[in-house]
């Protein structure tokens, strides 16, 4: 009898223990994220980030041994949002994933406020922290996105030629990337079918003409990462801001893989360097509007209205799984 009791209560404790290391993280959950110093754009970003499933699932998971690094402070910040009761501070996390920049970069970052950029930076840096060196070739590329989460979660690769246009002399690339910027368009699909599917001018120099030419550069993708990020280009060359509306797809393809609708971030303003970010998400059917401290699930008509006719400045899709055997 006494054995049994003993047994029992060695069962408790170890799932007592089990129970304290491994807090529940509830996606679910709608955090409110404060903005005490025009950190709109960090707010919003991590609000997309955060319900999107599959980097939600990996950022709660990797372990990073520098726990300085972008990715031990991301996966802190993110675990924080799915347990917090009550408004969080997001300035001081902010300034933990900016730790390792030197003064000067970390201020510019903070002074800017632009959510690509800042996106750019993040996913940049935990990128560097797998301690993966170098541009990736095609074959490279394919084995890292098997052994490397973060490759495989945000970078697209695209084998590109550039052609001289005067003297037709040719060389390939391959190319990663984890953003799309592409021009506004009557939808988010019609916006990156132009984008993939036409070519660019650029000027560089070319090899044979040795001087500065224009040059014909035509990209096409190999490899499409789980989690698709879209910048569209809102203001032109006179920085001007486009204020066309967009349809918004909840399903986009590309190069033949379906995509479903994460989030999408909105500037709200006249110029890029000020203004003010909110963050839509997809959540369970329907779509909550962050804006900072505040939240709001939209009913199907606003849904259906904000979806129409949008204004989104960075849109994120994730890859949809194919479960048929």
């Amino acid at each position: 009898m006494r054995f049994e009791y003993l047994i029992i209560i060695i069962y408790k404790t170890i799932s007592s223990s089990k129970s304290r290391k491994r807090p529940r993280l509830d996606q679910n959950a709608n955090p409110e994220l404060e903005n005490t110093t025009n950190i709109c754009y960090f707010n919003s970003l991590l609000q997309c980030l955060y319900n999107s499933q599959s980097f939600f699932d990996f950022i709660t998971k990797e372990k990073n041994k520098d726990s300085n690094g972008v990715t031990s402070n991301m996966r802190k910040v993110i675990t924080y949002m799915s347990k917090a009761k009550e408004p969080i501070d997001m300035f001081s996390q902010l300034k933990n994933i900016l730790y390792n920049l030197k003064k000067s970069d970390a201020d510019n970052m903070l002074t800017q406020q632009d959510v690509s950029e800042l996106f750019v930076f993040i996913i940049d840096k935990m990128f560097d922290e797998t301690r993966i060196i170098g541009n990736l070739d095609k074959e490279n590329f394919l084995q890292s996105i098997y052994t490397t989460k973060i490759i495989a979660l945000f970078y697209s690769h695209f084998y590109c030629r550039i052609t001289c246009q005067k003297c037709q002399n040719f060389n390939n690339r391959d190319e990663i990337r984890n953003i799309f910027y592409v021009e506004k368009a009557k939808s988010v699909q019609a916006a990156i079918d132009e984008s993939t599917l036409t070519s660019e001018n650029i000027k560089k120099d070319c090899e044979k003409c040795k001087i500065s030419c224009l040059h014909k550069k035509e990209s096409q993708i190999n490899y499409q990462s789980q989690i698709i990020t879209i910048c569209i280009k809102i203001y032109n060359n006179n920085l001007q801001k486009i204020n066309d509306k967009i349809f918004i797809e909840e399903k986009i393809v590309l190069s033949g893989t379906n995509f479903t609708l994460v989030g999408f971030i909105e500037h709200r303003g006249n110029f890029l360097s000020s203004g003010h970010y909110i963050a839509y998400a997809s959540k369970n059917g329907t779509l909550v509007r962050f804006n900072d401290s505040s939240n709001k699930e939209l009913k199907k008509e606003q849904k259906e209205s904000i979806l129409k006719k949008g204004y989104p400045f960075m849109l994120f899709y994730e890859k949809i799984q194919n479960t048929s055997k």
